[in-house]
């Protein structure tokens, strides 16, 4: 398959190092952790196209999470760019709301404002 730069695209599948997890907010936006166990690396020519994290646990489909890096900090892509937060706890802060407004807009209510 041809990919990104013309180059023909490689998937591979290698051990994550521990202390890596997936952090995402389970329905009452608690922060669930589960660890990960490898990544899934496309490449195209000497190009890296993707980096998924593969964990054991349910799938997390199109919910918000992060991925929680071995010294504690994570990041977390929003609109196409990686942010980086501290910890575990400032990353629940600063999404709990865009991911509430979601859970609402996905019931087919409004949040404040919109109505």
């Amino acid at each position: 398959m041809m990919g990104m730069f013309g180059h023909a695209t490689t998937t591979t599948v290698i051990p994550a190092a521990p202390g890596f997890e997936v952090i995402s907010l389970d329905a009452g936006f608690q922060v669930m952790r589960q660890p990960i166990i490898a990544w899934q690396v496309t490449t195209a020519g000497q190009y890296v196209t993707s980096l998924v994290p593969i964990w054991i646990g349910f799938d997390l489909g199109d919910t918000w999470y992060g991925v929680r890096l071995p010294d504690g900090r994570v990041v977390s892509e929003a609109s196409g760019s990686p942010r980086f937060y501290v910890d575990a706890e400032l990353w629940a802060a600063a999404i709990k709301a865009p991911a509430a407004t979601a859970a609402w807009r996905d019931a087919g209510e409004y949040t404040a404002g919109e109505a």
